[in-house]
């Protein structure tokens, strides 16, 4: 038996990246050392190594160091060295940029990138299996978890899965019966941990990743019929579960009946004043600094109410605190890769820029909901992913224009 699949550098930067997803549990606690700090040092090496063999600038890197030059203007010091704004300054240019540069490197061929997101769902079945398993022992209750996380990562890992499965369904890569079995699994993790984020980036990846998939051909059909039977399938289950008064079936059904809680109240107020902010701040006001503009706290109502940090939208918070010119220049570069990828996917139907470009819809869409600017890693992985993909092609399109146009003596010496 051979190991011709496995992917080391795909692999060791996949167990960085979402080390945050998987940390935590009870089979690591006894680790020596932080799961996140071991692998950013292999992943560190590994680039490293890497470049030692092949000392080539890999397309993309140059775009990218713009990008974080130009989010360095939320840089604000001296600061308290412990404080929430040192800590995320820090981490955002030391671990979220690794996990922006290390694919550009360790991910250059479609083989690696596709071992990298099928692992990823590997990850999401495991959280969701283990969230059903942890359900099915404590009854209905709280929102179900895996690993000692947050649900919502559960939601997101899970909600990555099903879409990943889906993609794969409708390349022709998986069969109807293992796509319904995964896909059924995937999406139970998803109900169970009650994130309705994932949900809803799951639902835009899917119809934007279908709608480049041209009708007439046999990925455009299968991706339709699909999406048509999960979302009657879906609005079914969810609404039984609401009226046989399940917790999380009316919470996952709570946005679609235009009821708003506590989560979503919180979440419109934290992007109300975060907008109403930005024109008074043109230069930022600096990493971390969120609280000193914007109160809003979760809970509210209860007695272990919490200032928010963050105002949990990517753009928002990039825009607020780095400032209008990082806020503009990112934007536009999710834009720009946004439509590039979609007409790549309408006019190859690539299963890797298929799943590329789900990927990073999911992932971006995650990031407009939740979490700051670092808890978003994944999305930072699928950006560098992402412009390496558009930035190679453009660089192969450039050379063999170049070649077309040289001289016959120049081309046949």
């Amino acid at each position: 038996m051979t190991l011709s699949w496995l992917r080391p550098k795909a692999l060791v930067l996949f167990l960085f990246v979402f080390a945050g997803y998987y940390k935590a549990a009870d089979v690591l606690q006894a680790m020596p050392v932080d799961i996140t700090l071991l692998f950013a040092g292999l992943t560190g090496l590994l680039l490293a190594w890497t470049f030692l063999q092949d000392p080539k600038v890999p397309p993309g890197t140059i775009l990218m160091i713009c990008v974080f030059a130009v989010l360095l203007l939320g840089m604000r010091w001296p600061i308290e060295f412990g404080s929430y704004a040192a800590q995320k300054s820090l981490r955002l240019f030391s671990l979220t940029a690794l996990a922006a540069f290390a694919p550009l490197l360790l991910l250059r061929g479609d083989r690696d990138r596709l071992f990298f997101v099928v692992a990823v769902a590997a990850l999401g079945v495991i959280m969701a299996a283990f969230a059903v398993a942890g359900m099915g022992s404590s009854g209905t209750g709280p929102r179900a978890s895996a690993f000692n996380v947050n649900p919502i990562l559960v939601g997101r890992a899970s909600g990555f899965a099903a879409l990943l499965f889906l993609v794969l369904y409708w390349f022709g890569r998986l069969t109807s019966w293992q796509m319904m079995l995964l896909v059924a699994l995937a999406l139970t993790g998803l109900l169970l941990s009650g994130s309705r984020g994932p949900l809803l980036a799951l639902a835009c990846a899917a119809v934007l990743s279908a709608s480049a998939l041209k009708l007439r051909s046999v990925e455009g059909r299968r991706a339709w019929l699909t999406i048509g039977l999960l979302a009657v399938v879906g609005t079914i289950v969810l609404a039984w579960l609401a009226a046989e008064g399940h917790r999380l079936g009316q919470r996952m059904m709570r946005i679609a009946m235009g009821e708003l809680g506590d989560t979503e109240l919180t979440r419109l107020a934290l992007w109300e004043g975060a907008w109403q902010q930005i024109p008074e701040h043109p230069f930022g006001i600096g990493w971390g600094r969120f609280t000193e503009v914007v109160q809003v706290y979760h809970d509210a109502l209860h007695a272990n109410a919490k200032l928010a940090l963050y105002p949990h939208n990517i753009v928002l918070e990039i825009a607020l605190e780095a400032g209008w010119v990082a806020g503009a220049i990112f934007a536009c570069l999710v834009a720009w890769l946004w439509v590039s990828l979609y007409k790549r996917l309408y006019r190859r139907l690539n299963l890797h820029e298929g799943v590329i470009f789900a990927g990073f819809v999911y992932w971006f869409s995650c990031s407009l909901v939740s979490g700051d600017v670092n808890d978003n890693r994944p999305f930072w992985a699928f950006l560098a992913v992402s412009v390496s993909i558009v930035m190679g092609s453009r660089s192969q399109s450039s050379a063999a224009q170049s070649e077309r146009h040289a001289e016959p003596n120049e081309r046949f010496p």
